[in-house]
């Protein structure tokens, strides 16, 4: 572990296509998710050159294919070690990755003032 080889294992890759192929299957079958995906792709700029969102949609679903089936141990270590910095010839062995809310939709009780009672108008 100390030389950042064995950072990632064929259990990690596995477990991480696994959620990815749950979260997807989730999401695929709400309408919120259709419509971003499909706004975000309207004005892509391959939606651009196909002028086709059907043959922009297929060339999508192929990527994102290809990009979760391609994923090995060798590739997980090239994507962490392209993204942490290095330090001179020191590279980063491990991260801790950790997730914020955005600012407008976390406030309360570390936000803007305190959360309104019933019936109380918040204060501007």
């Amino acid at each position: 572990m100390h030389s950042g080889e064995a950072a990632f294992t064929e259990d990690n890759v596995k477990a991480t296509k696994e959620q990815e192929r749950r979260e997807f299957e989730e999401a695929f079958r709400k309408n919120d998710w259709w419509a971003g995906t499909i706004m975000d792709l309207y004005f892509s700029r391959c939606h651009a050159v196909t002028e086709d969102i059907g043959v922009t949609m297929e060339l999508w679903w192929q990527a994102h294919s290809e990009a979760v089936e391609s994923l090995d141990v060798a590739r997980a270590q090239q994507v962490f070690r392209r993204l942490v910095p290095q330090d001179g010839d020191v590279a980063a062995q491990s991260a801790v990755i950790t997730m914020r809310p955005k600012t407008g939709s976390w406030w309360w009780p570390f936000g803007q003032g305190q959360k309104p009672a019933a019936g109380e108008k918040k204060e501007q």
